[in-house]
């Protein structure tokens, strides 16, 4: 039997999903009056939707198709992400042979300056975990210079700090990694025609002999291919926002305890949402008002229970889901990871760091050495390469000061001051 926390919390984000899942309706319906036209895969998955809300509305649907339907968007989100990965290794390519092509005034810092505004910058970063996407995205940034077996060598040793790890912990991390250096892709890659469309002619281009032409190519296929994966990832993000509020639901609507008043206005607030999306009429602007005020203040009520989690002695499925549905990571996996139990030992990483430099080593003979360099920056960006802040200190000066080519230092001093000012 459900004790009182437990029905505290399951209709608190029964509350906080359905107010959540008005507002992000309402928001969705604006920018659809004014977002470009869909692909065919994204109009798919906006009508699968709106059909699911409207099924839940009438008390027809089911959990099973709303989980469905979010496989789906994960599946397409992964593919967008993988996208991102690329245009990023390609946008720190194009940075580096810019000058060739294009008259540009030199950096404002000198290697040393530029070490020493990069470590005041992480020490204002708001936590631990800012602090080190701030520190992966720079070592990203920095000139690459080692051998193909220095390099190989760096990640197996650098590999072995997760010794006792568990398995499945690291498989899932190196999995991580081969998809940002491009040494893996998710299934469906090619049915984005547009974005494989762009990412090939970036692939295609020959850095050695780039000409004017050549570059401005590449650099028309980066700004549009990441253009339009912006759009394209708002758009999953907002269906799917509205996927995990339906799932929510689903899970709580027959265990909440709620006011008889709010639950109608919730009810009533969706309906009419619901039929503005699927019909695409306007709504009043006092009509729209007059739901969205109705949710005024529920989510901030009701925050605190919900972002404190499920009971620490529960071990109900489905309360365990509700938690990561509420967390924020939307594309969050709901499945438990099954993990055996077993640890990694040093024999097992240093097999599993041959076999993903092998698969470097087959993509490395593959493409331009610039492009190795960038990858070999970003696999580096995931490794626990640097010890401490003044290490990577050392390490960000002797990398900018070992780069002969004048147009790639300046490229990478030139990224540095952008991260620095996002």
């Amino acid at each position: 039997m459900e004790d009182r926390k437990t029905k505290k919390y399951i209709s608190a984000a029964y509350r906080y999903a359905f107010s959540r899942l008005v507002l992000h309706s309402a928001l969705y319906y604006e920018n659809m009056l004014e977002s470009p036209e869909l692909s065919e895969r994204e109009n798919e998955i906006r009508q699968e939707f709106v059909c699911l809300l409207k099924r839940f509305i009438q008390g027809e649907g089911n959990l099973e198709e709303v989980e469905a339907l979010r496989n789906k968007i994960n599946a397409t989100a992964e593919i967008m992400a993988s996208y991102t990965d690329c245009f990023q290794i390609y946008r720190y390519v194009l940075a580096r042979v810019e000058r060739r092509f294009v008259t540009l005034p030199p950096s404002e810092y000198t290697p040393e300056e530029m070490a020493d505004a990069v470590i005041e910058n992480l020490v204002w970063a708001d936590s631990a975990i800012g602090c080190d996407a701030r520190l992966r995205s720079m070592i990203a940034c920095l000139p690459a210079r080692f051998t193909r077996k220095k390099f190989y060598s760096m990640i197996s040793e650098r590999l072995t700090i997760y010794t006792g790890i568990l398995k499945e912990e690291i498989e899932i991390f190196l999995y991580r990694i081969k998809l940002s250096a491009m040494a893996q892709f998710p299934d469906g890659m090619d049915s984005e025609g547009e974005l494989y469309g762009n990412l090939e002619v970036l692939k295609q281009a020959d850095y050695k002999n780039l000409d004017e032409d050549g570059y401005e190519k590449c650099r028309t296929a980066l700004t549009q291919g990441t253009d339009l994966l912006e759009t394209k990832v708002d758009f999953y993000q907002s269906v799917q926002e509205m996927v995990n509020d339906l799932y929510i639901l689903y899970l709580t609507k027959d265990k909440k305890m709620t006011d008889a008043m709010e639950d109608q206005a919730f009810w009533q607030g969706i309906g009419k949402l619901q039929k503005a999306v699927e019909t695409g009429e306007e709504l009043s602007y006092k009509e729209e008002g007059q739901i969205l005020e109705r949710m005024e203040g529920i989510q901030e009520a009701v925050e605190d229970v919900v972002m404190a989690g499920v009971p620490e002695y529960s071990s109900d499925c489905e309360l365990k889901k509700l938690e990561k549905l509420v967390s924020g990571s939307i594309f969050a996996s709901l499945e438990e990871m099954k993990a055996s139990g077993e640890r990694a030992d040093r024999a097992w990483l240093q097999q599993q760091a041959e076999d993903f430099c092998g698969e470097l080593d087959r993509l490395f003979s593959s493409v331009p050495k610039i492009v190795v360099r960038s990858i070999m920056g970003v696999v580096l960006s995931y490794l626990p390469y640097i010890k401490d802040g003044w290490e990577f200190r050392d390490y960000i000066r002797s990398s900018l000061e070992s780069c002969t080519d004048y147009a790639e230092r300046e490229g990478c001093l030139e990224l540095l001051e952008q991260e620095l000012m996002e």
